[in-house]
């Protein structure tokens, strides 16, 4: 029986979701939840791709 391969996950899910919280949280203070939700995805996404290559090298 042949070995599984390991699956590679997609970065740190728990920099999307603080991304997502952070934005959520500013957009509340702010009075756009939208765009406060769109700018912490875009900023967890961007930590767990930069934390993902650092674990890379």
């Amino acid at each position: 029986m042949p070995r599984a391969r390991a699956v590679k996950s997609f970065g740190r899910p728990r920099y999307i979701g603080l991304g997502i919280a952070l934005g959520v949280a500013f957009g509340v203070a702010f009075g756009n939840v939208a765009v406060g939700i769109a700018l912490g995805l875009a900023l967890g996404v961007a930590l767990s791709a930069r934390k993902q290559s650092e674990d890379e090298d």
